[in-house]
């Protein structure tokens, strides 16, 4: 029993360590992230408001993990202890809130992105809120004016060529070129899909999004300027850019937040567990004996005489002694 003890205290004083390695990790990573996106194009994909807030988050998860380091180094301190369990378990539950919340806006990119199919276009159209289409907007805007895109006409009639002028977007260009505007005519028709999504009028999926420009039917210079617009290019490609381009990335986030999630629940179990043995399970060492228990006197050696009644010294019992430097 008191091997297993030992084995589940020195297993969990390694978690421990551990955790504060990968908060240290962690902090490292968002932080040069979010400093990178001043210097790269996705900067503008990332707003300056969200990279700073990065690069506050993760010095505070560096500063976590000076704190965990210490706490499993010194394994008698419960103070720094206490300290890194509580913020773990506060670190816990904003990534099990995130998780969640990342779940929900997962399923809204997946009804957004069926809005250019004729048979999921009113279920989308029920699903996708106003806030809905407020996220949906933001980010497509924000991806179109990163890759600063161009469409331009082929010469086959409602064909259209995709590019993004900078080259860090190439692999958006390949995949809206190949799977959607390549082989599918735009319809610019009244009545037809692309009209309905573009359209502002109440009733329509993106209704609350207003539309750059008016979209005049049967024009083609119309629906070209259309398409050179952020609104217009997702709604004639939603699925070719949110289930082939944005949907995969958000799969890896998605995997690499619950592994992360698990690990920091398995560190906060072991952070109770060290906060109970060093607080409440050791016993204290047993205090020594006097030295006068021992028949020893402070100051040296000792002579052990017993007094009669001639003043002599002489045997008497065991228990009677007088202790004399």
């Amino acid at each position: 029993m008191g091997c297993l003890k030992s084995c589940c205290s020195c297993f969990t004083n390694i978690v421990l360590g551990f955790s504060a390695f990968i908060y240290l990790l962690l902090g490292i990573a968002i932080t040069g992230v979010a400093i990178s996106t001043f210097f790269t194009p996705y900067g503008q994909i990332i707003t300056p408001i969200i990279a700073g807030s990065g690069i506050g988050g993760g010095v505070a998860i560096i500063l976590i993990a000076i704190i965990g380091f210490c706490a499993a180094c010194n394994k008698e301190s419960t103070c720094l202890l206490s300290v890194f369990t509580i913020l773990t378990f506060v670190v816990v539950l904003l990534l099990v809130v995130a998780i969640v919340l990342f779940f929900s806006y997962e399923e809204l990119l997946h009804e957004a992105a069926r809005v250019d199919k004729e048979d999921a276009f009113v279920a989308a159209s029920a699903v996708v809120s106003t806030t809905g289409t407020s996220i949906v907007a933001e980010l497509s805007k924000v991806t179109f004016t990163a890759c600063n895109a161009s469409v331009t006409p082929s010469s086959e009639a409602g064909i259209y060529n995709f590019a993004c002028r900078d080259n860090d977007f190439y692999q958006l260009s390949q995949i809206l070129n190949n799977t959607c505007l390549s082989d599918n005519p735009i319809n610019a028709s009244a009545g037809a899909l692309f009209t309905r999504c573009y359209s502002d009028a109440p009733g329509t999926i993106f209704s609350s999004w207003p539309p750059m420009y008016n979209l005049t039917v049967g024009s083609a210079a119309s629906t070209l300027m259309v398409l050179n617009t952020a609104k217009g290019i997702l709604c004639a490609c939603s699925s070719s850019i949110l289930e082939e381009y944005i949907m995969p990335y958000l799969l890896t986030v998605k995997i690499i937040g619950i592994c992360i999630t698990v690990f920091f629940a398995l560190s906060f179990v072991s952070c109770c567990y060290q906060l109970c043995k060093r607080c409440c399970c050791e016993k204290p060492p047993e205090a020594a004996a006097p030295p006068h228990a021992r028949g020893w006197s402070v100051g040296g050696n000792v002579q052990m005489t017993a007094q009669g009644k001639s003043g002599k010294g002489r045997k008497q019992p065991d228990s009677v002694y007088i202790a004399r430097p």
